[in-house]
């Protein structure tokens, strides 16, 4: 597929905010040191740790049903998504229960944070301060319109309060069945902005909110060439602020735009097509490294920890949703 160049860095530029941009190019990397921190994600058997200084994996917990687990600021608990109570109440056709935990390393216990009828809870993330968690909903008690067999449901980000569960919704939209995963929030800019993916018939486009008060502010269709041409596009935001990083569902390449200046580099760390597309998951807490991982099955994805030169530093097999922590 031909890539356009140009219009990637126009389209960013509007998601980072940016009014102008000035000429330069990327830095080159530093040597790369060892690595750091630790991994926490999902496996078939349950929520495991993974050592970066000297591989050591140790399982959390014993919860078949767990995805998308995130580390708070602190690396003191987990917040996670899970199907251990998908019915609450006497199950019925198509009756589900979105559901958020919280994990604590500390105690070794696991609380239910808050509880979604008739929903599916999706990727959340923990606010900059660690007080709140911002996440995805498919609301299915909201029918929004029903034309030609297919069923569109309101879509919402939502925020949580990380004690109470006290619930608010910050976006809504609309989705049908084929973008019901385009609605993943990410906090950037020290937890000062939160952008998410709006869905409609036709329509995927990332949209920017200001946090805390969760005010709209850019309105642009950004994106709007890249993710007519392709399924959906993950984000990923350097904690330095220095980098943006952006991949398509339909291609195995990362485009790393450095925000002061614009300038975008294509990174191809793959020699070989693995037959799924990269999913973007975050930067390495030193800003050095990209998180990312690729499909295998629904329940196993191949880890990859990719430098910002495009080489693959480490890979980490049976594995999802990957999250890195300090420690």
């Amino acid at each position: 597929m031909k890539i356009n160049i140009s219009g990637i860095i126009c389209c960013l530029l509007l998601l980072a905010g940016l009014s102008t941009m000035r000429s330069g190019a990327l830095q080159a990397e530093e040597p790369e040191k060892a690595l750091q921190g630790v991994l926490v994600f999902s496996r078939s058997s349950g929520l495991w740790l993974h050592s970066l200084s000297d591989g050591k994996e140790t399982k959390l917990l014993s919860d078949t049903k767990c995805e998308s687990p995130r580390l708070s600021p602190s690396g003191d608990c987990i917040v996670f998504t899970s199907r251990r109570d998908r019915y609450i109440t006497p199950p019925r056709k198509e009756a589900i229960n979105g559901q958020i935990y919280v994990f604590d390393r500390k105690t070794g216990r696991t609380s239910r944070l808050l509880t979604c009828p008739d929903s599916d809870c999706q990727s959340p993330v923990w606010s900059a301060d660690g007080k709140e968690v911002a996440f995805g909903r498919a609301n299915y008690k909201e029918i929004v319109k029903k034309e030609g067999g297919m069923t569109d449901y309101r879509t919402e980000i939502c925020i949580a309060d990380a004690k109470t569960g006290k619930l608010r919704i910050a976006a809504k939209g609309v989705t049908g069945y084929e973008w019901q995963d385009c609605m993943d929030p990410v906090y950037f800019d020290n937890g000062s902005r939160l952008v998410y993916f709006y869905s409609e018939p036709g329509v995927r486009e990332p949209n920017i909110i200001s946090m805390p008060d969760a005010k709209k502010i850019q309105t642009e269709k950004v994106l709007r060439a890249l993710t007519k041409r392709s399924e959906c596009c993950f984000l990923a935001f350097s904690g330095d602020g220095r980098y943006v990083a952006l991949t398509e569902m339909t291609s195995q390449s990362i485009f790393l735009m450095e925000r002061a200046t614009g300038v975008v580099k294509e990174l191809t760390p793959f020699s070989e097509n693995m037959g799924n597309s990269i999913i973007l998951h975050s930067f390495s807490p030193d800003s050095r490294y990209i998180l990312c991982s690729i499909p295998v099955t629904d329940d196993e994805s191949r880890i990859f920890i990719i430098s910002l030169e495009g080489r693959v530093a480490r890979e980490i097999r049976k594995g999802k949703d990957p999250c890195w922590g300090k420690h």
